[in-house]
């Protein structure tokens, strides 16, 4: 049986604070998803109203997109698929191998409190599963509680959108809080790349995080590393890995 990944993208259109555009950020699905087809992996769309999720139009800008971006962007079958994606109330957590919290500052709003989401994540997580997520998709796993009181990302090792990043985007002032500064209250260690926006990834066993779009391609072929789980590679899935581009940073990632 092949293996299911539930891709998480919000339904938000604008900022937290209502005044600029946003939605989820196209390269963290497309290169998340075209690694894993390419890899044989299914994958299934949900967000937390479930329906049409929309693009950020910055993330359209010639600096954040690369052939493959609009090549997805211009395919009626994967417009198709954000038009109608599924609510949480649909999903069957039993049925997935992994979860994955795509980018866009609009998640900020629509991802910490999920409550249902949160249980699918903590049943994939319980049952063996993989999660993961890239950029502010890591809002999606910062109040994840565990069976046994703690919340899911104790003590490990993860990474997210930083504070040096929200600093030079010049979004800090109007976000309801900063990815970094939370999953730090909940006692993950957070670290991040030697130069800002670029590719850094973190896998801490069965939680595999990316700092910016740049990593979603990187966070899916972890994601298939660990569930592969081939006896001779195993000891190495396992591993906590950083793997960091920055000193080859290049416009598009």
């Amino acid at each position: 049986m092949g293996k299911n990944v539930l891709i998480v993208a919000t339904n938000q259109t604008v900022f937290p604070n209502g005044k600029a555009r946003s939605g989820f950020w196209l390269s963290t699905v497309v290169r998340f998803v075209n690694v894993l087809t390419q890899k044989g992996f299914d994958y299934t769309l949900v967000s937390p109203k479930g329906g049409e999720i929309f693009i950020d139009p910055h993330s359209l800008g010639w600096m954040f997109t690369k052939k493959i971006d609009w090549e997805y962007y211009r395919d009626e079958a994967f417009r198709e698929k954000i038009k109608h994606t599924l609510s949480p109330k649909e999903i069957k957590p039993q049925n997935f191998d992994a979860i994955y919290f795509a980018d866009g500052y609009a998640a900020l709003t629509d991802f910490p409190e999920n409550s249902i989401l949160q249980a699918i994540t903590q049943i994939i997580y319980e049952n063996g599963g993989v999660v993961a997520s890239v950029g502010h998709g890591i809002s999606g796993l910062m109040n994840v509680p565990l069976s046994e009181g703690s919340y899911l990302l104790e003590n490990k090792k993860v990474t997210g959108f930083s504070n040096f990043e929200e600093f030079l985007a010049g979004n800090r002032p109007i976000l309801p809080f900063s990815v970094e500064d939370e999953v730090k209250k909940r006692g993950a260690k957070f670290s991040k790349s030697v130069l800002p926006f670029a590719m850094h990834v973190v896998a801490d066993n069965q939680v595999i995080t990316g700092q910016t779009s740049c990593a979603s391609g990187a966070v899916a072929n972890e994601i298939i590393r660990v569930l592969r789980n081939v006896t001779d590679t195993l000891k190495e899935a396992q591993k906590p890995i950083s793997v960091d581009n920055s000193l080859t940073l290049k416009p598009g990632c």
